[in-house]
């Protein structure tokens, strides 16, 4: 996903880059709080084996909870990733 927004965006900015990190830390931020809000580490760790979901909740803000979790993982995935690559 970062190479097609590359590719999108020709310009090589230090702009363009402050604002995408930007937006990653936000999205990271929200996620940590959607985690905790949702108690998703106790079912990641299998502390609790009941998943209760509120059915008058809006799908959407499920779905966006969920979203900004995975986007937690994502950005831990890219910059490890990186740092593996500028290390060796």
């Amino acid at each position: 996903m970062v190479s097609m927004a590359g590719k999108i965006f020709t310009d090589k900015s230090k702009k363009r880059t402050y604002i995408a990190r930007l937006f990653a830390a936000a999205i990271v931020c929200y996620g940590i709080y959607a985690a905790i809000k949702r108690n998703y580490f106790e079912y990641l760790f299998m502390l609790n084996q009941f998943a209760f979901f509120d059915t008058n909740e809006p799908v959407i803000f499920f779905i966006a909870d969920y979203m900004a979790i995975m986007g937690i993982f994502v950005c831990i995935g890219h910059y490890t990733g990186r740092s593996m690559i500028k290390s060796s």
